[in-house]
């Protein structure tokens, strides 16, 4: 068993990396174009085909934009959410409207990452029952091996655990830049894997 102290000082030292690596990768790459590419293979899969509803993300200055996926999501017809912090470590998902431009539905949030407005409906598990549910997870990194690293509060760890209580049938990828894939990511119980990673 790893100690836990190594456990933390190696997940600390892996998001330093992915900081930087992610800085370089944006400066030398049109990342807006690569974004657009990743996202539209996610649209091309038989997990998005599938899909009646997709919990997505709006992404952060260091993370892939989502822009494609979540205009293809509400264009083909699905039920799309975002996530919003609403307490410490906690997170819910509003459903966005598909007649009104994503982005006056949006303002700035937790940690300055754009959230659903306030006034939006809230996405209850009662109202997953039934429905084939596609969960596009962000990270700072991803392993092949679907381990997953974020920034360390454990909103989607707390939030994939619940869901899959509820509604064991849904589905969890990973959605990510290709600097920010390594082999494997040092993990926990409490940690949450992705069944898929796209990059």
């Amino acid at each position: 068993m790893v100690p836990a102290d190594s456990f933390s000082d190696g997940k600390r030292a892996l998001r330093k990396e992915m900081r930087r690596a992610v800085s370089v990768f944006v400066s030398e790459n049109d990342a807006d174009a690569v974004s657009a590419g990743i996202c539209r293979r996610l649209v091309s899969s038989r997990e998005f085909a599938s899909a009646d509803i997709v919990l997505s993300f709006v992404g952060g200055p260091l993370e892939i934009r989502t822009d494609v996926l979540n205009e293809t999501a509400l264009s083909s017809g699905k039920t799309l959410a975002l996530p919003k912090v609403v307490g410490e470590g906690i997170m819910e998902f509003r459903v966005v409207s598909p007649t009104v431009p994503l982005s006056a539905q949006l303002s700035s949030g937790a940690f300055g990452i754009c959230e659903p407005v306030d006034g939006l409906p809230v996405l209850s598990f009662a109202g997953l029952s039934g429905k084939n549910v596609l969960v596009v997870v962000p990270g700072v990194a991803f392993g092949r091996d679907g381990t997953r690293c974020g920034h360390g509060k454990g909103f989607y760890d707390r939030y994939l655990s619940a869901l899959a209580e509820k509604i064991p049938a849904a589905r969890a990828v990973g959605l990510c830049l290709p600097c920010q894939v390594v082999e494997s990511v040092p993990s926990s119980p409490l940690d949450v894997p992705v069944s898929g990673v796209f990059f």
